[in-house]
Parts: C-alpha cells; structure tokens; sequence
C-alpha cells in the first residue's frame, strides 16, 4: 500500500469522516455497488486511471477493516455480470499499462545513446506503480472471492495475460 493512500484514509480516519461515512445504513447499503459501477462506467473518460486506483484502494480497505463490508461486497459477487465486468476492466487496466512501461521501456534501450528524459522515466514508473497497484487488487479480489476467478471465463483470460507476458519478459 503506498504511502499517499495511507495519508489520503489517515487523514479521513482522524477526522472521523470515514468512520461516520461507513456507519451510514445508505451508505452501507450502496458504497461497493456504486464503487464498481463507477469504476466500469468511467472507462468513457481520458482520466480514468487514478480514480480507479483510488476506488479499488477503498474497496480493499474498508472490506479488510469491517467485517459488515467484507459481507456487503461478498453480496455483490451475485451480481456476476457486474463482478466480471468489474474483474475484466482491472485486467484490462492491469494490460495497458504494463504495456505502456514495457513498451516505453523498449524505446528506451533500443536508442541507449540517447540520454532519458526525468518524464520518460516518470510515465514507466507511473505505469508501473499503477499496474502494481492494480494487481495488488487483482491478489485481495482472487483470495477474498476464489470462486469468481476460477470461472472459465476469468481464468483463462488470467492466464493468457500471465503467458503473454512471461513471453515478453524471456523472449528479450
């Protein structure tokens, strides 16, 4: 977990603003459920990535300190549909920007006379921060809610992405 989403809920818990939040029987009822829609339904945007980031670092953080979440959210897999739709879009994220990194990083060590840019440098770590990130959720998601990932579907589609990229990992 990095350190600016550690700031970003230590600063909510101390306001207890989080707390008052999550104790809401509203917000209770609909936070996981908007969260997903959200995160499925900002893919329109140019801007996606962080906000996606910032709804699955609260997803898996609530969930890991209330109990009552961990059930709201284990609820919310009945909705396969949505679930695997959810799941998909955070492998397709998870995708592009390894891709973005890998392909940044190629670039650079094909034309290795040429001196690396500070912003080169940040948009391959950005990726990688956030591919990171994203399969940090991917790891809480598939421990918390086997099941889902061991449809056909989701674990073929898992297991063509680990493939691709140990391909391209070993074949340079």
């Amino acid at each position: 977990i990095r350190c600016d989403y550690l700031n970003f809920i230590a600063n909510l818990m101390s306001k207890k603003i989080l707390i008052q939040y999550l104790n809401d029987e509203y917000i209770k009822k609909n936070l996981f459920s908007s969260c997903i829609k959200l995160y499925t339904e900002i893919e329109k945007f140019n801007e996606k990535f962080t906000p996606r980031i910032n709804i699955g670092y609260l997803i898996q953080y609530i969930s890991s300190i209330n109990t009552e979440y961990y059930n709201i959210l284990q609820s919310l897999i009945k909705n396969e549909l949505l679930f695997k739709k959810f799941i998909n879009m955070i492998l397709n994220d998870l995708t592009h920007m390894l891709n973005e990194g890998l392909i940044k990083m190629s670039e650079i060590s094909k034309n290795k006379e040429l001196e690396i840019e500070s912003r080169e440098l940040e948009y391959i770590k950005g990726s990688f921060y956030f591919a990171y990130d994203m399969l940090d959720l991917v790891i809480f998601l598939s421990k918390k809610f086997k099941d889902i990932f061991l449809t056909t579907e989701l674990k073929y589609r898992f297991i063509e992405m680990l493939n691709n990229y140990l391909n391209k990992l070993v074949s340079k």
